[in-house]
């Protein structure tokens, strides 16, 4: 796994399989975040790269080798290059007895 010396936020819970890339996107104007943030409960498959100032949602999955240069909403599953969305799964509230 490759980090972008140090300023990359990957939270709790997060797991992210061999040769995952996260990296600054040199395009972002001086003085704002440049790395992306991975939130909690997400996956990121091997070889996936994930470039710039994106957030990788809660509960999310990016596929193998996929290229992340946009936000991944939360509960997503997100595949290619560039990666898009193709499939929200939204959880469903506990059913009470």
């Amino acid at each position: 796994m490759a980090l972008g010396i140090g300023l990359c936020k990957v939270k709790r819970g997060a797991q992210l399989f061999q040769s995952v890339e996260l990296a600054a996107d040199g395009k972002t104007a001086r003085g704002e975040d440049r790395y992306p943030t991975v939130e909690e409960d997400a996956t990121i498959f091997a070889g996936a790269k994930v470039f710039g100032n994106v957030t990788v949602g809660k509960r999310a999955i990016i596929g193998a080798n996929a290229v992340v240069n946009r936000s991944i909403p939360d509960d997503a599953l997100a595949v290619g290059v560039p990666a898009k969305v193709i499939r929200i799964n939204r959880p469903t509230p506990d059913a009470e007895s």
